[in-house]
This record gives C-alpha cells, sequence and structure tokens, in this order.
C-alpha cells in the first residue's frame, strides 16, 4: 500500500511506501514439551538454540534460535518438533545470571544431546567430543558415537575413585549439593569447565580428570567441599595440566535491606569475605537489572567498603564479589537499596481557581458557534517540587449519550485551553462542565478542577455529522521530509488533518513538526472527499515525476480509542486500488500527540510509556497494551557501540513475546540528524534484536512475558531528538500501527 503523508504541499499528500516483506521466522511458540534445565548454576535468562544444520556445533547463522529464554530455575520448555535434536544453551553476559555465581561475565555455551532434560558442562563435552569427530568423518555413526563419548566422560570423573554414576554426571547434581559431598565435587567440576570453555574437548576431559582427583581426596580426608575452587594452569604446548588444591573466598554475612531517600548518602558499610588460603582479596560491586551503572554506589577494591549517593528512584539489587590471587572469584553476596522519591504531586491554587471560575462565567457562549474564548491554567496549579506539569482537559459538551458531538478541547504545553467546533447544544448556567487535570512526571495521581460552564443561548442545533467531519485530527507518521527537502532518514512527525464541506485542510510541516503539532488550516490542492455509506472516502490529485495521478483512499472508523486518548479514533486507511489498509490513531487531543514527540531520556517510565491496541488471539478482538521507551549511556558488555536504546510491549495479565513482535514488524529502526539510521540487529545479523522476559505480575504472582527490541547506538547529542520506528510488514499494516516515537537525549537515561 502506499502510505498517505497528508502534507500541504502541490497536491499536500506524499505518498510514501508503508513497508512490508514476508520473511521467515525461525522461532517457535508451542506450548508443549520437553522441559530442561540448564546448569552451571541454574543458568536464568539464557537464550536456547537448535541444532537445526545437525552438526553440533552452534552455528547462529544457520541454527534456530527459540522464542524463549530460561526461567529464575534455569527451566525452559523444548517444543515436541525439536525433541530429536541437540540444544544449546547459550549464557550471556550481561544477561544471563548464574544463581549460584552471580551474573555472567563472558558469554558462553553449553549444549545436550537430543532427548536429555538437563544441559550441563558433562553434557557439553560429550557433543563437544561427537562433534570433532564428525567433523573428520561425516559418515560418523553418531548414535554410538554419543554412547561412546558417554561412558568415556563418565571413565574420566570416576577414575579417581568419586563415586558418582552417569545419571548424577550427566543430571541436576545441582539439587542434591546440600546433601551431596559427590554433588558438590560435580558442581566444582563444572565450574571449571565452564571457566576454561575454550580449549579442547579432550583438554577438558583431562582438567575433569585432575579436579576429580582433588575434589575426591577432599571428600576421602573428610575434608569441606563448598568453597573449593582449584587453580587450574592449562599450558599452550604440550605439556601437561596443573591443577592445585585453592579455595574461593566465602561470606556468612547478611546485609539487611537499605532505604534511602532520593538525594541522600547511604551509610557506608563493608562487605566483609574470608579466604581460608589467606589470599589477598579484591572486591567488585555489580548490579542486576541496572542500565546505568551502579546508580550512584561505588566499592573500595581494596577494603569492600561500599558507599555512595544514589542518582534514581527505586528498587535496585547489587551483587558484591570477592577475588583471590588465583582469579578464584566468590558467590556473590546480594542487597537491595530502595531509594524513595521524597516528591509530591501538584495541588490546586484555590486563589487562582477563583479568578479563573470568575474569567469562564463572563463567557458568552451560543449553540451552533465556535467558541473564541481561551483560559490560561498555567498558575491554577502548585508542584512544590517545581516539576514540568502536563495537562489534560475534557468537556462535557464533547459526547452526547456516548456520542461523539464534535466539539473538543485542547490544551497546549504552556496552558493554554482552547476549544474547537461548534458548541452542541444550549444549557442553563453550571449545567456543563469543563475538567482540567495535571501531573507531574513522578506521581502517578493526577490534580483536578471542575469548571462551571455559562450558560449557553439556543442558536442554530448541529446537525449530525460523520464522525470524522469538523474537527481537527492529528496523527504521528513516519518520512524523509521536513517541508523543505529530504533527509537520508526517516523521522517521525505529527501530521494534522481537518474535513469540512468537502474540503480537506492540513498543516505545512516544518521542523516544529518534529516536537509538536500545528494546526490544520491550508486546504489542500487537488484534495476533497465524499461520505459514501457512511465512509469518508478522500480523492488526490497531483503530478509526481511529471505525470499526473490520482489515488483515492477510502478512511474507515474502526472505534474510540479513549483508552489512548479521550477523544481519540483508531481509522484504517484503505487503498480502493488494492484494498491493502495501514492502521492509524487520530487525536483528538493535541498535547497527547504532543507527549509521543517530545519524551526526554531522563524521565520516569509514566513520562516514556504509551497505551496502543495489540492484536489479541482472536481478531477483531485487541488488548489495550502499553509501550514503553528508554534510552541510556550504559550498555551491557555483550553490547555494541556505546549506548543503548529500547522499545517494551507490555500487556497487563498476557503474554506478548518477540513472537508476536515478529510477526508485525518486519524492522525497528532508531534515527537522527547526527546517526542517521541505526536498525536494530540481533548479534547473529538476524532482523530485530529482541529479549522475551518475564515477570510475576499476572494473577497470584503468575509470571507474565514481555517482549523488548534492543537498540546498540553510537554516541548520541546532548538535546538532539532522535526517532524510534518500528515498520508493520505489509500484510499487517491494517491490524497493528506502526511504533512511532520521538526523544530528546538529556544527556541522562532512566529505564525503570
Amino acid at each position: 500500500m502506499k502510505k498517505m503523508s497528508l502534507l500541504a504541499a502541490s497536491v499536500a499528500i506524499a505518498l510514501t511506501g508503508c513497508g512490508g516483506g514476508s520473511g521467515s521466522d525461525n522461532t517457535s511458540t508451542a506450548q508443549s514439551g520437553l522441559e530442561i534445565t540448564a546448569i552451571d548454576g541454574y543458568l536464568k535468562n539464557a537464550a536456547v538454540w537448535v541444532d537445526t544444520n545437525e552438526n553440533l556445533v552452534l552455528d547462529t547463522g544457520e541454527d534456530t534460535k527459540l522464542d524463549v529464554v530460561t526461567n529464575e530455575y534455569g527451566k525452559f520448555t523444548l517444543p515436541e518438533e525439536y525433541k530429536s535434536q541437540t540444544v544449546f544453551i547459550q549464557a550471556i553476559a550481561g544477561q544471563t545470571e548464574d544463581t549460584t555465581r552471580g551474573i555472567v561475565t563472558e558469554t558462553f555455551s553449553l549444549a545436550s544431546t537430543s532427548g536429555s532434560s538437563v544441559v550441563n558442562p558433562m553434557t557439553n563435552m560429550v557433543v563437544s567430543k561427537v562433534a570433532k569427530q564428525l567433523a573428520s568423518d561425516p559418515t560418523l555413526d553418531v548414535v554410538a558415537a554419543k554412547k561412546a563419548a558417554k561412558e568415556e566422560v563418565v571413565a574420566k570423573l570416576t577414575q579417581s575413585g568419586l563415586n558418582v554414576d552417569a545419571s548424577m554426571i550427566f543430571g541436576d547434581y545441582i539439587a542434591k549439593a546440600d546433601e551431596s559431598k559427590e554433588a558438590q565435587a560435580l558442581n566444582a567440576i563444572g565450574e571449571a569447565l565452564v571457566d576454561n570453555a575454550d580449549i579442547d574437548v579432550e583438554k577438558q576431559l583431562e582438567v575433569a580428570d585432575l579436579v576429580a582427583k582433588e575434589a575426591n581426596d577432599i571428600i576421602e580426608n573428610k575434608g569441606d567441599m563448598t568453597d573449593f575452587a582449584p587453580v587450574i594452569t592449562v599450558p599452550t604446548d604440550d605439556s601437561p595440566i596443573v591443577v592445585e588444591k585453592n579455595h574461593r573466598p566465602t561470606s556468612s554475612q547478611t546485609i539487611e535491606p537499605i532505604t534511602v531517600v532520593l538525594g541522600d548518602a547511604i551509610t557506608s558499610f563493608t562487605a566483609s569475605f574470608t579466604d581460608i588460603d589467606a589470599d589477598t582479596l579484591t572486591y567488585e560491586l555489580k548490579a542486576l537489572k541496572l542500565a546505568n551503572g551502579l546508580n550512584g554506589l561505588s566499592i573500595n577494591s581494596t577494603t569492600g567498603a561500599i558507599s555512595g549517593t544514589p542518582e534514581s528512584a527505586g528498587v535496585f539489587t547489587y551483587q558484591v564479589f570477592a577475588t583471590d590471587e588465583h582469579k578464584a572469584r566468590s558467590y556473590p553476596l546480594t542487597f537491595t537499596v530502595t531509594v524513595e522519591a521524597p516528591n509530591t504531586a501538584p495541588v490546586v491554587n484555590e486563589d487562582v481557581k477563583a479568578q479563573l471560575q470568575a474569567e469562564v462565567d463572563a463567557w458568552h457562549w451560543v449553540e451552533g458557534e465556535q467558541p473564541v474564548d481561551t483560559l490560561n491554567i498555567s498558575t491554577l496549579f502548585d508542584d512544590a517540587d517545581s516539576d514540568l506539569l502536563t495537562y489534560r482537559v475534557l468537556s462535557s459538551l464533547s459526547k452526547n449519550g456516548g456520542v461523539e458531538t464534535g466539539f473538543q478541547v485542547h490544551v497546549d504545553g504552556n496552558g493554554s485551553v482552547s476549544f474547537d467546533g461548534p458548541v452542541p447544544n444550549s444549557a442553563e448556567a453550571g449545567a456543563e462542565h469543563l475538567y482540567v487535570y495535571a501531573k507531574d512526571s513522578v506521581n502517578a495521581g493526577e490534580s483536578y478542577v471542575m469548571f462551571e460552564l455559562p450558560a449557553i443561548a439556543e442558536g442554530t442545533p448541529v446537525e449530525p455529522v460523520h464522525p470524522l467531519e469538523g474537527k481537527t485530527w492529528y496523527r504521528l507518521d513516519h518520512g524523509s521530509s521536513d517541508g523543505n527537502g529530504e533527509n537520508s532518514y526517516s523521522s517521525i512527525w505529527c501530521d494534522s488533518i481537518r474535513f469540512e464541506d468537502n474540503v480537506i485542510y492540513g498543516n505545512q510541516r516544518t521542523i516544529d513538526n518534529l516536537t509538536s503539532c500545528s494546526v490544520a488550516e491550508t486546504p489542500m490542492e487537488g484534495a476533497s472527499y465524499v461520505i459514501t455509506d457512511g465512509t469518508l472516502v478522500a480523492t488526490f490529485n497531483g503530478f509526481e515525476d511529471g505525470q499526473a495521478f490520482t489515488e483515492t483512499l477510502a478512511i474507515e472508523v474502526k472505534g474510540s480509542a479513549d483508552a489512548i486518548s479521550s477523544g481519540a479514533q483508531t481509522v484504517v486507511y484503505r487503498d480502493t486500488n488494492d484494498g491493502s489498509g495501514e492502521r492509524y490513531t487520530y487525536f483528538s487531543n493535541k498535547a497527547d500527540a504532543d507527549k509521543r514527540l517530545t519524551i526526554k531520556s531522563d524521565v520516569g517510565p509514566d513520562g516514556r510509556s504509551f497505551g496502543m491496541y495489540l492484536p489479541a488471539e482472536q481478531y477483531p478482538n485487541y488488548d489495550l497494551g502499553r509501550i514503553t521507551v528508554s534510552m541510556t549511556d550504559y550498555v551491557a558488555s555483550h553490547d555494541n557501540n556505546v549506548m543503548d536504546a529500547n522499545v517494551f510491549f507490555d500487556i497487563d495479565n498476557k503474554d506478548f513475546t518477540c513472537s508476536e513482535v515478529r510477526e508485525f514488524f518486519y524492522q525497528f529502526e532508531f534515527t537522527g540528524k547526527d546517526i542517521g539510521t541505526v536498525v536494530s540487529t540481533d548479534w547473529d545479523g538476524s532482523p530485530i534484536e529482541c529479549f522475551t522476559g518475564e515477570e510475576d505480575s499476572g494473577p497470584n504472582g503468575a509470571m507474565i512475558k514481555h517482549a523488548a527490541v534492543d537498540f546498540d547506538l553510537p554516541a548520541l547529542t546532548v538535546g538532539n531528538v532522535y526517532s524510534i520506528i518500528g515498520r508493520v510488514k505489509g500484510a499487517q499494516g491494517e491490524y497493528i500501527e506502526a511504533i512511532k516515537f520521538n526523544i530528546e537525549w538529556t544527556g541522562i537515561g532512566d529505564t525503570e
């Protein structure tokens, strides 16, 4: 379909491709299958791959990445269709958490043979052994080779006398570690193998044998296995591998939860670790799920003293690690810090309220006439914290029995209230009302004032009109034209439109429309509309490349979008030639459209989160979801570039995963004048870097899945406005609207 930009130019309509393409999606959403547990410790938020090219090696360009990550217990469900194939678990630095050893700092992968319910370092040796053989002998009997490899692994781990069998070696030994020293020994062997994941499988088997011997010696001498962390030296030549006894630092300390008011420093304290080998320790502090470093906290690497002043409000989880002279790292000492915002909501200034009511009382309104009065509410609310306030306004005149009357109320960012459309009915003084709301960016609640409107004299009754007629509508769109010329990248703009007396009015796009909407006051040359069987049909005539053309769109009203913005409508632009459609939200409230263009990177989540209708399981049903955008100059160690942005998709009590994102969207772009276009690309080069996460936000703590699209960005310029665009596949255009937001990089990111 050709997308209508509706600009007041020679024909005022710029026809640009709305995108399309099908493409394959290798993800799976099956709900039944084999439950598998991923173990170093239990690996949480690890990626899952299937060996679809059957070479027993993880090939990210050819194998299938499933749309699932491991849960907090290291578990995931493998769809039935993949049960006969080798599975890879990919622990990603900065994303995956080892529930025993803490956040993963270096990416690694583990594999397991088909049908296994566990993936661990020992199953990985079996797969690696057979993969090496298969690479040199394509005719290999893989089944027999796997059997032989399993027997070799068991032999290596037991020839020292360590009392373990195949079921424990290739099973969940973590579950038995509290009661079994042998299980603790397997845990130590597994950790040693992961820490030496880059060596050849033959040397890994040697490491496993030597660590098993040291562990068995400890067990036979009734020693303690809990902090066993041997020092392993793997020469680069053919010299033998050396394994020496060593112990990781340990801590018995419990750090009570810390609560502090934003702006206050935490009370300094020291993390306490001991090392029975009397090694000198080095300390490190890490934060979980925190995109802006340590949020103002720091640790003395020599003493373990922790101090600092938090920079953002929220609840933050930290892990402290101690590392000995041999690079053996402790298990994490975990604590939480709750940072409370000392912010108050705006309150009504009663004196100003009385003055404004007196102004309203003096207005003279007549039924059927357009009011010219305005009201400045910029001093109506006081905010003790000097927060920037956002306003919304409503009127009882805008609806009659739930039906839109065509009368609209607007408020701009300066607090100036104005009216659009003829007054729909007469009324006594005080019978109709104006409602004014104000909100800051911190508190969830709104402050509210109701003004009584003046008496409305009888006049000319307002005849019923098509719901799109007689109103100014504000619509967000992506395009490369800034009104003066074409850019090499697309941006998000606000285009306004008004249908009245068969004339189509629009705005002349300027650079200002990158951050605000403007009035639709210019008749579009060559454009007109008619109402046919209740549908507004718009026709546009003009010239393109010297050729005359005519385009006709049926603008179908799909229903109210009040849940997104009061008075808004969901419409579909239907190309009358090919029947394709593209979905838009028509905003009647300019301020609500402006909010999506004026996001700032440092505001709280309420200022970066917006309603959007997302397709439910059965068309034509829709769920009201939330789209949240964020930017930060902190990135995880596995990310490329130096900055990061995200788009989150959430639905209350329902899943919305990366599978759905890829079903409807073919590309996500982050654009700006200093960076051009940055496309979200997964680390393997496939379109859309997306992660499906889980939170216990459903009924009775049920886990609910949400999708997050990630951008890896170069350095951005403070004060510049950037566009986030999610382009919809052509066949899905009428079912879901494109993602369209603008965000200013202030130099500070808020990712709560």
